[in-house]
């Protein structure tokens, strides 16, 4: 027996990897091999595997070197965020710097399912096993099996690299336990999807701080508190005129559970199981952490405390070198629902329109649901263009004094349980500063508010 079948069958017939439960690492490949074992027919790299015949994308075109494939990539990145492209391009130089090819076994790592695996068609008159191409061993030394390097494609090859440099990104940023979403982003990468639809795939998880979505609004004189239409006995509604100061951005949507994950490490929500989000569910394990953490990422982060709250806006401006990040007033909050309208609602006084706008008692399954711009069906936009301002959860507000200094906070918006009464451009629900500043709910969460920082 050659030197060929002997690792090939030290690496393929010595992993018990392919009943119907058992996991697989993306730095693997599928391989074809003839009937006695001893010959490759095919590799097929998991990352480009799936991306066809999962994801139904279609690979950018042959005949390019490992080298272009890999340039080529790296343009798509610098065209999406130049930050990261600065930082994935420096990784990549120390994990080739550090590459050895080996002729020795690699370790199977079983870090999550096979999604989709060839079908015997593909193979004729043999067979596909699992084979692992390529490790990155503790001291981040990245090991390679030459043989199976040498029958990749050369759009494998530059896969490959490119994949073991997400995912080792992922792990250091994120905390990512698993390969699932290296691979996916890899094989996204490796399409030809437009700038467009890519950038929409990479958002998912490369969430840039100052590029999410806020909408400006500029300052006004509005009528604050209970609408003309309405006839409440509810001196916390008192109806008066106020002026905005300053020009602010208010978030488009609430705070997500993967917003808050990615920047406190952290996620309080009850709503964080795989039943409430089985399409986009995740499972990450932090740094020094003793649990994993389970996530439904496009779900608004609640369960949270103001103690919590207030760490990560700190956390946010020590980040961020543009803007300032914090909780809106309260005036600031109902102007942006509501703008001039003196409606019971925004949108009218007709409380049957609610389903059109809003997810509450009558139409939230009794959860949390993806924030408007990740609901299949999402709710209408108010008339800033502002998703969830009534329903999915209850918003954090303040209210401060002549000098802005916060005297207490203020729920607004009403939540997946409430009543349309709670959702009333006027309603709202009083906290004070000597309450509880780790109270939590599974229907309170916030958005965010940010001002240009002061340039002296």
């Amino acid at each position: 027996m050659n030197n060929i079948q002997i690792i090939l069958l030290a690496l393929l017939f010595s992993f018990n990897v392919f009943s119907g439960g058992e996991k697989g690492n993306g730095g693997g490949a599928w391989v074809c091999l003839n009937n006695s074992g001893d010959k490759i027919r095919w590799i097929k790299l998991l990352d480009t595997f799936e991306a066809e015949n999962e994801f139904g994308y279609k690979l950018i075109s042959a005949g390019l070197t490992a080298k272009e494939y890999k340039l080529s990539v790296f343009r798509k990145l610098k065209r999406y965020n130049g930050d990261l492209f600065n930082k994935l391009s420096s990784l990549l130089n120390e994990i080739e710097s550090n590459t050895f090819f080996t002729l020795s076994e690699l370790d199977i790592v079983k870090d999550h399912f096979y999604r989709v695996r060839p079908s015997r068609s593909l193979c004729r008159s043999g067979h596909v096993k699992y084979a692992q191409v390529a490790n990155m061993t503790p001291d981040e030394r990245l090991l390679i099996s030459s043989e199976l390097y040498y029958h990749l494609s050369a759009r494998d090859k530059a896969a490959l690299y490119i994949h073991e440099l997400v995912y080792f990104y992922l792990r250091v940023e994120f905390g990512d336990t698993h390969s699932k979403r290296a691979r996916e982003i890899v094989g996204a990468l490796f399409s030809e999807l437009s700038d467009d639809e890519l950038k929409k795939i990479l958002n998912r998880t490369f969430i840039n701080i100052d590029k999410q979505s806020f909408v400006l609004i500029q300052k006004n004189d509005f009528w604050m508190g209970r609408s003309l239409f309405e006839n409440v006995e509810n001196t916390s509604e008192r109806r008066y005129f106020y002026s905005l100061k300053e020009d602010y951005e208010i978030m488009v949507n609430e705070v997500t559970q993967g917003f808050f994950y990615n920047i406190t490490r952290q996620n309080p929500s009850f709503y964080n199981k795989l039943k409430y989000c089985p399409k986009t569910f995740r499972k990450v394990m932090p740094k020094n952490a003793l649990r994993p953490i389970t996530l439904c990422p496009n779900h608004p982060v609640e369960n949270v405390s103001l103690e919590q709250i207030n760490y990560f806006i700190k956390v946010l401006n020590k980040r961020s070198k543009r803007f300032h990040y914090r909780l809106p007033t309260e005036q600031e909050w109902e102007y942006a629902l509501k703008k001039e309208s003196e409606s019971i609602y925004f949108f009218g006084n007709d409380k049957t329109l609610l389903k059109e706008v809003a997810i509450y008692s009558l139409n939230s399954n009794n959860s949390t649901q993806p924030v408007g711009p990740y609901r299949e069906r999402s709710q209408k936009k108010n008339e800033f263009g502002l998703y969830d301002m009534l329903g999915n959860v209850f918003e954090w507000t303040t209210i401060v004094d002549i000098n802005d200094n916060i005297i207490s906070f203020i729920q607004r918006g009403g939540g997946y349980k409430s009543s349309a009464y709670s959702l009333r451009s006027s309603s709202r629900s009083r906290f004070s500063q000597e309450m509880n500043f780790n109270l939590k709910k599974s229907d309170v969460g916030f958005r965010l508010v940010r001002t240009l920082r002061i340039k002296r």
